[in-house]
């Protein structure tokens, strides 16, 4: 693997994650930050071990009281969004990202019912065996410098800014950057 290449790819991915655009005053930042928010909260539980990013199972992960669950909501409650954080959207609209990747239980074709728009956590736990992260952007994550590069990326944004500085701030400390 191109190290530098490998990197610069997957910087670029983060910086233009497919986001809905946000009116300014649902939150603190210019778009959705669902997205970078989960990321964020996998990177940290994948950093503490408690996360195999190669195989993140729904039915642990989208529990009610799920590591992954608690982080995430406390860092949503931390940035002080006044919107409930929805974690079925931002869990399976990530498969609009190159680098999320699901696995459907065979009687599936879809994560969603053909009747819904937007899945519940219920349906995501039973259509879908696992997610997972493409395997070079885990060997990269296994380092701690290249890591926190990628935190970096997903804390600017290119056309999107989803954190303002202030955000920045609480989520380079809950980083622990």
């Amino acid at each position: 693997m191109e190290t530098i290449k490998t990197i610069e790819k997957y910087e670029n991915q983060f910086k233009n994650l497919k986001v809905a655009n946000a009116k300014k005053n649902k939150y603190n930042a210019d778009g959705a930050p669902h997205k970078p928010i989960l990321l964020l909260s996998l990177i940290k539980l994948y950093e503490k071990g408690k996360l195999d990013l190669s195989n993140i199972d729904p039915e642990i992960v989208l529990t009610r009281n799920s590591d992954l669950k608690a982080f995430s909501k406390e860092l949503w409650r931390d940035l002080g969004y006044e919107r409930r954080f929805n974690f079925a959207l931002p869990f399976y609209y990530l498969k609009d990202e190159d680098f999320w990747k699901m696995k459907l239980r065979n009687d599936f074709l879809s994560p969603i019912p053909k009747d819904k728009n937007n899945p519940s956590l219920k349906n995501l736990k039973e259509r879908i065996e696992k997610v997972y992260l493409e395997n070079e952007l885990i060997e990269l994550l296994e380092n701690k410098k290249h890591r926190k590069r990628l935190i970096k990326a997903l804390l600017s944004g290119k056309k999107v800014k989803w954190f303002n500085e202030r955000d920045k701030k609480i989520v380079k400390q809950k980083m622990d950057l």
